[in-house]
């Protein structure tokens, strides 16, 4: 068999794949452990709407999902759920709900659920709001209801979901930003019809949770999810895939492929198509061998890969022959190319005639004795002059000059012209200039334009959107000759709505303004658009005003850039007739069904997968292991179908069945054994160990490989009587789904006999005044011993009924209450069931809350509100029936009762479809508005409950509930947020949205929290209200005096409040102790405590005094009293002053003082400051000891600021007042030596080698006297401080210096003299200390310098000069000598260490 080149490489490809993957063209049992690769797709053919295969009045779903099903010959089976009884599921990878109105019995439903469960897939394409009422979206996707979106044009791609995006999907991981796209989300707009553009509308899932991947405009278009170990795909519509609104081919086939391909359980398979392109070059023009070869030129295009991708382009010449007539200089190099298949040619014109003119007249169609003139031509010039000038053959594959060919050409074109495969998207016989062209001119072929065809806008005479097709097209032939089949394929992306100039590729040449850059750009986005959607590529270009119009170097470098782009994507060159052979054979085969073994995935296909003339062709089939990109297993051509079997190499996948496990027994004994299976779903085989949650459950074994029975055994020997629940775990580190849990039940039933009742406490709940009976709420009565106990039933209470009054095990009462005349309130009373052979009791208790009646809150005026204290009560308005807001800002109103605890807030509102109406709020406390507020987002179709602290709700708030799924609209709706206990909901329109639980807030009134936009409260109703019962409260909660003997303390007061108003009494326990007055008649009051020490002596005396109101508990406040004697202590404060710097924006270290008592006797003591910036620590103390002082210098500017800290005390004669100085200045300098010594300079004494830095600290061996400085010489007024640290109490180890000259060393030095207990600040003259003229300026108090850490400061203030030890100014003198300098670090023979240097002005 002599196959072109393109399908000889592809042909070996797939026979080195077929060995590689141990294929085997023999049928092949069904083994163990199968599951079926074959999806189900139900459908409902009682909605004749949705599914219908009369192909004049077709289904929703075969003009929609059907045609992804074809084009990517996903195995599938259609099952009628109004024709076929529910059926286990759980074999099949994939289920999809097939369109809208499924309407699935609830067997159905439950088989859905049942397979999802373990592990098959589910895709939704129901999108009748009706399926938020069926059980298995319910419970699937957590679904509480379905509601209608609003009407939208667009489709789109959240950046969250693209590849690099927070949430990144495998479903969008195909889409692309090209050149000159915004960054970010994806959007494609609807193109309409050409005249308006008709929206969709997607049903939306309220309450379900998942990941949307797309968006129909603001509304989810695709959510998935997961539902145990299944996954779960929802499209909220298929509407956008009608031709008139946005249609497929159009960029985002991708998402419906990739959505099967997610959810399906994996192995998967599908056929699809490779990454397979052709390119088709038209209208050659003179010297145009002189540019093709470049694109078969291995330096430019690199070779074929080992898995056939890459390599020399395939480039098909569609001739306008009589450029390339004998003699032309292309002539001889086109046929040698073609003779080396390097090269395809057609016959595409004969002499560039417009509308054509070899299939086609020009502007009509050929008569029969023209076209075969034409062919007579055109065999005539294939022949040429004979021998090495004769063409060796023309491509079996054409395209017409403007795709026009005439009705009649089809004998010809087959037996003359050896042509099987046409491109062109217009039936024979149709013009091109012909506007606008019928449906039948514009080929209805598949797989998208069996049923509908985008528009063509006015006047376009190309195709207007993007097509694909692959399909057989008839043309008919001359008088008396049979008409032909052929195959008709084709893609072409056109201009995409102005994203390109030209619907032909276009190479890049300053001619048509193209960069290399923008055709790379256009040709990656041609074949990308098309292979996302699984799809071929036959690139569309020209020579002609094209590539001829490239120069050598943008065409070799943009081929040599798209070669290593399609190799990296995995493309694969085809010939335009080795393409038509693959799709034929494709398309005229089908891959029926399939099963997967651990071992083995078998695949059976019908049709035959031949070229035209019948010649076997292989092809392709996608298996996905995982979310990847999927495995090409190679099929070998067949002529009459097959089942082929391929090795399969998925991971080993655990399963584990059954998952759950039912013992029961009498006590005392143990049940027989039971097994579950431990099997493999994927290839080879796992390692498992089993583990037992509970003691008395164990399995034998507890660990194995793949394809075991597993033995559990119960113990229950031992166990009381009850029920148990224990878990086996499964587990494997190899295998997917991994771990496994089998959750077990044992009923272990007791032997005697006992009443034991479910539920076991009743809850009723009645507006007050309700004089009919309660709706009956059942207890079911029985004996775990299963013996027959008769019994009795007797109610406590009068407004309790049960009935009836006696029976026997298994039983039940039926309990009913009623309010009659009780007031509002809790009522508790109880079902006594009793038996007297044997003799047993059981109790149920009851609950009876009784609310208040509804209460109406007017909205027909202002009168029953109240503003709340941020004003705005102008922006407020009634029209007689509703309150209106202008949207002004916040500007709550209330109403109601602060007591208010569990009630029904019911708000009817009406609002714009905007973000910020407001809401309302409930358990609001009238004094700062705080409570629960429910907050609308219109544009975010969002409700939001939260938690605020304030009446602006900018001040502070919680979100504690939302919803995000609902439409908005500007008509009134009934909003409820009901607050029981902890439990918080909201809900619309008797629709549940959001629950929450919280228990900050207990009680509270109304309000309306209006916002932003204009709104109208139409209704107010509090309903199923409870109160607060009145409750006393005191402040303070305990009293504390103090007095020296004979004397009597200050009164002191104590605040009484209460929800309602109480009547009280006051009195106290001690004699030393009265209140005043000792009762009132209502609240708030005030009480007067005092507390005399006239007969006491010293000591500590404790009373109290109780409050008593007339309901509700008493109130008990403790008293103390502290009576000392005379005052002996003197307080003493160490330093006396203190004195503190800081660069601006730090704050300094805290600063330590001694409290010290200098007189007598205790000395317990408070500090207190007199400035907001310094505070004290600790507060108090009880005995002397050390105050620390901390200041906060973040808000205070440069300068000085001063504050005070007063010590007082109860046994002291007076207190002490602690002046603290805080200097802040700029910060000009500082080292903590962190990273060396860079910034200092050694003086002209020299020993650098003596320092060393280590520990945050510049060190000094005390080998001599030297400096190191830095600094400025300009610097005049400043502070300069180092952390200093001694080796020794010896003299001379120096200090620091400040206000250095750097020529002569002049400064003035701070020096520590440890051996004499001083610190002297000295002139000196030069980098010597010791120079003449060395003076003495001032000199410390004697003092002791220890090995510790200290902060030596020296302050330059004009002629002023200040040093400090710590916090504490020990020298202060005047020196006019020097006026500017540097600083240093002045060291002699001592060891020392700085750190933390420190210069600020």
């Amino acid at each position: 068999m002599n196959l072109p080149r393109s399908i000889r490489n592809f042909y070996f490809v797939l026979v080195s794949s077929l060995l590689l993957m141990g294929i085997c063209l023999l049928p092949q049992s069904a083994l163990a452990q199968s599951q079926d690769l074959t999806v189900v797709v139900l459908v409902n053919s009682a909605n004749t709407t949705g599914y219908n295969t009369n192909s004049t009045a077709p289904g929703t779903y075969q003009m929609g999902p059907e045609r992804y099903l074809v084009h990517l010959q996903v195995p599938y089976k259609v099952v009628d759920v109004s024709t076929t009884a529910a059926m286990d599921l759980s074999s099949s990878q994939l289920i999809i709900a097939g369109h809208n109105g499924l309407n699935p019995s609830v067997a159905w439903q439950n088989a859905i659920v049942a397979a999802v469960a373990n592990g098959t897939g589910f895709m939704n394409l129901d999108s009748d709001t009706g399926i938020g009422t069926q059980s298995h979206i319910q419970t699937m996707f957590h679904a509480t209801g379905a509601t209608l979106g609003q009407a939208q044009t667009s489709i789109t791609i959240p950046a969250a979901v693209q590849v690099g995006g927070a949430q990144a999907h495998y479903i969008a991981a195909l889409q692309r930003h090209w050149l000159n796209d915004p960054a970010g989300d994806i959007t494609y707009n609807y193109h309409g019809n050409g005249v308006t553009t008709i929206a969709s509308n997607a049903t939306l899932l309220t309450g379900a949770t998942g990941t949307v991947v797309a968006e129909l405009g603001t509304d989810p278009l695709i959510l998935t999810s997961t539902y145990g170990r299944g996954r779960l795909v929802d499209f909220t519509t298929y509407d956008y895939l009608h031709a008139d609104r946005f249609g497929f081919v159009e960029g985002v086939d991708d998402l419906f492929w990739r959505s099967i391909v997610w959810a399906a359980r994996k192995p998967f398979v599908l056929r699809g198509y490779p990454r397979i392109a052709a390119i088709q070059m038209d209208d050659n023009e003179v010297g145009v061998m002189s540019r093709v070869p470049d694109m078969w030129n291995t330096s430019l295009t690199g070779t074929v890969a080992s898995d056939g991708t890459g390599g020399p382009w395939m480039p098909q010449l569609n001739l306008q022959v009589s450029s390339v007539a004998t003699g032309d200089t292309d002539r001889a190099p086109m046929i040698t190319a073609i003779n080396a298949n390097n090269l395809h040619a057609s016959i595409h014109g004969l002499d560039y005639g417009s509308g054509g003119d070899m299939y086609w007249n020009l502007t009509v169609p050929t008569t029969d004795a023209q076209w075969q003139a034409n062919v007579a031509s055109a065999l005539s010039w294939k022949a040429g002059s004979g021998g090495t000038d004769t063409f060796p053959k023309l491509s079996r594959s054409m395209v017409a000059h403007y795709w026009d060919i005439s009705d009649n050409t089809g004998y010809e074109m087959y037996n003359s012209l050896n042509i099987r495969y046409i491109t062109s998207p217009q039936a024979a016989g149709t013009y091109y200039f012909d506007y606008p062209k019928t449906v039948a001119g514009r080929t209805p072929l598949g797989p998208f334009r069996i049923y509908e065809q985008p528009p063509v806008y006015p006047v376009d005479y190309d195709e207007t959107f993007p097509f694909f097709y692959a399909d057989d097209v008839v043309v008919h032939s001359v008088a008396g000759k049979p008409a032909q089949t052929f195959f008709g394929f084709a893609t072409q992306v056109g201009q995409m709505a102005g994203r390109f100039t030209r619907p032909d590729a276009l190479w890049p040449s300053s001619t048509n303004n193209y960069t290399v850059a923008e055709s790379l750009n256009q040709w990656e986005y041609y074949m990308w658009h098309f292979w996302s959607g699984m799809e071929p590529v036959q690139i569309y270009t020209h020579d002609g005003n094209n590539l001829d119009q490239s120069t050598v170097a943008d065409r070799q470098s943009f081929i040599t850039q798209l070669s290593a782009w399609f190799k990296t994507n995995k493309g694969t060159h085809q010939f335009m007739d080795g393409m038509g052979d693959y799709l034929r054979a494709r398309n005229h085969s089908l891959l029926k069904s399939g099963t997967v073994t651990p071992s083995t995935i078998s695949l059976t296909f019908t049709g035959a997968a031949t070229d035209a003339d019948g010649n076997l062709i292989p092809t392709k089939t996608y298996v996905f292991y995982g979310d990847d990109e999927g495995t090409l297993l190679s099929v070998p051509g067949f002529s009459n179908g097959g089942t082929y079997s391929f090795t399969n190499a998925a991971p080993p996948t655990m399963q584990v069945s059954p998952e759950s496990l039912s013992f029961s027994t009498t006590v005392g004994s143990s049940p027989a054994s039971k097994t579950v299976a431990v099997t493999n779903l994927g290839s080879g085989t796992y390692t498992w160990t089993a583990t037992s949650n509970a003691s008395w459950l164990t399995t034998t074994p507890t660990s194995g490989t793949s394809g075991a029975t597993v033995t559990v055994k119960v113990n229950s020997n031992s166990l009381a009587a009850g029920t148990y629940t224990g878990t086996i775990t499964v587990s494997s580190t190899t295998a997917a789904y991994s771990p496994y849990t089998v959750t077990v039940t044992l009923t272990v039933i007791p032997t005697t006999a006992s009443l034991v009742g479910s539920p076991t406490s009743l809850a009723f709940t009645q507006q007050v005044g309700t004089t009919t009976a309660s709706a009956a709420q059942t207890v079911s009565i029985t004996n775990p011993s299963t013996t027959n106990v008769n019994w009795t039933a007797t109610s406590s209470a009068s407004w309790l009924t049960v009935t009836p009054a006696s029976g026997g095990t298994p039983g039940t009462v039926s309990a009913t209450v009623k309010a009659g005349s009780l007031t509002a309130g809790s009522y508790s009373g109880t079902i006594t069931i009793k038996s007297t052979s044997p003799a047993l009791t059981l109790l149920i208790p009851v609950t009876f809350t009784v609310t208040a009646a509804p209460v109406t809150i007017s909205t027909s005026n202002l009168n029953s509100w109240t503003i709340s204290p941020l004003g705005g009560l102008s922006n407020w308005s009634s029209n007689g029936s509703a309150l209106s807001y202008n949207g002004a800002g916040v500007a709550p109103i209330y109403s109601g009762s602060a007591n208010w605890t569990d009630y029904d807030l019911s708000v009817s509102m009406t609002m714009p479809v905007s973000n910020y109406p407001g809401g309302f709020r409930g358990r609001v406390n009238p004094v700062d508005g705080s409570g629960y507020a429910v907050w609308f987002y219109p544009s975010d179709h969002t409700v939001n409950l939260y938690k605020v602290v304030n009446w602006n709700i900018s001040n502070g708030f919680t979100l504690i509930g939302t919803y995000n799924s609902l439409i908005f609209d500007a008509s009134a709706h009934t909003y409820l947020l009901s607050m029981h206990g902890s439990t918080i909901t909201v809900s619309r329109d008797g629709v549940q949205l959001i629950t929450a639980n919280d228990s900050t807030y207990t009680s509270g009134l109304v309000a309306l929290d209006p916002s932003n936009q204009v709104v109208s409260y139409n209704s107010v109703v509090v309903s199923n209200a409870s109160s607060l019962a009145a409750t006393l409260t005191a402040s303070p909660t305990s009293l504390t005096f103090s007095a020296v003997p004979g004397a009597t303390a200050a009164a002191q007061n104590v605040s009484l409040s209460s929800t309602s108003s109480l009547s009280w009494t006051a009195s106290t326990n001690a004699a030393w102790l009265t209140a005043a007055p000792v009762s009132g008649t209502s609240t708030p009051a005030t009480v007067a405590v005092t507390a005399s020490a006239a007969s006491l002596s010293a000591g500590t005396y404790t009373g109290t005094l109780t409050l008593t109101p007339s309901t509700g508990s008493v109130v008990q406040i403790p008293v103390t009293l502290s009576v000392t004697a005379s005052p002996s202590a003197v307080i003493n404060a160490v330093p006396s002053a203190v004195y503190m710097f800081s660069p601006v924006g730090s704050s300094p270290t805290a600063a330590s003082v001694s409290v010290q008592n200098s007189g007598t006797g205790a000395l317990p003591w408070t500090a207190t400051s007199n400035v907001s910036w310094l505070t004290p620590s600790p507060a108090s103390s009880a005995a002397a000891g050390t105050l620390t002082l901390t200041p906060s210098t973040a808000a205070l500017a440069v300068g000085t600021v001063m504050g005070n800290i007063t010590l007082s005390s109860t046994n002291a004669t007076a207190a002490v007042t602690v002046p603290v100085t805080l200097n802040i200045g700029n910060l000009l300098f500082q080292d903590q030596f962190a990273s060396g010594s860079s910034q200092w300079t050694a003086s002209p004494l020299g020993m650098a080698s003596n320092w060393s830095v280590s520990n945050g600290s510049f060190n000094y061996n005390g080998n001599g006297h030297t400096q190191m400085y830095a600094g400025s010489q300009s610097w005049t007024d400043y502070t300069v401080s180092a952390d200093v640290k001694l080796t020794n109490t010896s003299n001379y180890p120096g200090g620091i210096r400040g206000r250095v000259n750097l020529t002569s060393g002049a400064a003035y030095a701070v020096w520590l003299y440890p051996g004499d207990n001083t610190i002297k600040l000295l002139r000196s003259t030069a980098w010597a200390i010791d120079s003449p003229g060395l003076a003495v300026v001032g000199q410390s108090p004697t003092m002791l310098l220890d090995t510790n850490k200290h902060t030596i400061r020296m302050q330059f203030v004009g002629s002023q000069i200040r040093v400090y030890y710590d916090n504490t100014l020990i020298i202060s003198a005047t020196d006019t000598t020097l006026t500017s300098g540097a600083i240093a670090l002045d060291v002699s023979s001592q060891p020392i260490s700085f750190s933390n240097v420190v210069v600020q002005q």
